[in-house]
């Protein structure tokens, strides 16, 4: 089995700068996100690029089978995640009281439940290879509260708690576990 990065949000912005700079370095790259055709753009350019293995997989984090799915995929593929980079999400803006409560849970499942659905199935793989890293993409929002953001904010400190939590239990099987919070600088 060959080893692969997982980077979810992969087909744009943060993510996709992310999987490029793992396949510059030469690693294999799975391309998640809900975007089919961007994707595979992402993965045909990487594969170009970095002359690396890149597959694209279309899959919906708000679905209760996500994570399923993509570790099926894996399976499938031959594929031996190493790393698992949770980084999709998404952005609504809107004072409580207006706040759609559909849109909030959809932001919930994306970057908070999704994440957990994620790293609840690769942490047997990652304890029986005993090594494997896990990065959570969180934000200065997930350290500080700002107006209109009650989603946002939820999932991101959620996402760090999410985090410790992980780390902890995984501290004594070689596996790191780390939130990265764009934005915060601690002086």
């Amino acid at each position: 089995m060959a080893r692969f990065a997982l980077v979810t949000g992969g087909s744009s912005g943060i993510g996709e700068q992310y999987l490029r700079q793992l396949a510059a370095e030469g690693r294999n790259v799975v391309v998640v996100s809900n975007r089919d055709d961007e994707n595979r753009r992402v993965a045909a350019s990487v594969r170009a690029e970095f002359g690396v293995e890149a597959e694209p997989l279309c899959v919906d984090l708000t679905e209760p089978t996500a994570a399923e799915q993509i570790f099926e995929f894996c399976e499938q593929h031959a594929i031996e995640v190493n790393i698992l980079i949770n980084n999709a999400g998404l952005q609504h803006v809107s004072l409580i009281e207006d706040f759609p409560i559909e849109k909030f849970e959809q932001m919930l499942q994306i970057m908070l439940t999704g994440p957990f659905m994620l790293t609840r199935e690769v942490i047997p793989i990652f304890k029986k290879q005993q090594s494997g890293r896990i990065i959570n993409m969180a934000s200065i929002n997930g350290l500080i509260g700002f107006a209109g953001k009650s989603a946002y904010n939820s999932a991101k400190h959620g996402l760090i708690g999410l985090t410790k939590v992980t780390a902890l239990e995984c501290a004594t099987d070689s596996v790191t576990v780390n939130a990265i919070c764009p934005g915060y600088v601690d002086t």
